[in-house]
């Protein structure tokens, strides 16, 4: 008997081992799918989706933190051999495994949702790749600090799914512009 329900807790482990993978395969293509938005928010200057994504990144980032809150805690269910509770959160890691991959599904209507305007914006650049500012049409420092704050969420690298570079260059950006408001340039 007693092989019997080591072979059952080794199958469990096992499928919560598979689980974890899927997630974690989850959070991977997560980075690169968002990776590609931010490019494409950030050439033609879409606030809205830039927003969006921000939003996104939050709601995975809470997914992901929960992910691993539950797995500690199993650990610990594991290692006192309580097996109920270490079920409840079998199941609640499920419940957290479908939020994630709902958090990814919404990434692709980020884009196809402003894609008739960047493709608009995309044409009347008469073919060039003129990259549009950070803060471009921001005319007030009022407008420049809502867009600063928007993009802080978006790129700060310790929102856990943060982009280090484009990061430093809004904050770059960001200064001059300021500087340029405060000086009325």
């Amino acid at each position: 008997k007693y092989e019997k329900e080591k072979n059952d807790v080794q199958y469990i482990i096992d499928k919560v081992n598979a689980q974890l993978d899927h997630m974690n395969n989850i959070r991977d293509m997560y980075q690169i799918k968002l990776g590609e938005l931010r490019q494409k928010a950030v050439k033609y200057g879409d606030m809205e989706a830039m927003q969006s994504i921000s939003g996104n990144c939050e709601d995975m980032n809470q997914y992901c933190l929960k992910m691993v809150q539950t797995v500690e805690k199993m650990q610990e269910y594991m290692e006192r051999g309580d097996m109920d509770l270490f079920e409840k959160s079998r199941n609640h890691l499920f419940d957290i495994s479908e939020g994630m991959d709902y958090a990814f599904e919404q990434l692709k209507f980020i884009v196809p949702k402003q894609q008739k305007k960047i493709e608009n914006i995309a044409t009347s650049d008469d073919d060039s790749e003129q990259v549009n500012g950070f803060f471009q049409g921001c005319a007030t420092e009022e407008e420049l600090q809502k867009r600063y704050r928007a993009l802080t969420k978006a790129f700060h690298p310790d929102t856990g799914f943060g982009d280090e570079n484009s990061f430093q260059k809004m904050q770059t950006e960001y200064e001059n512009k300021k500087r340029d408001l405060t000086q009325g340039i």
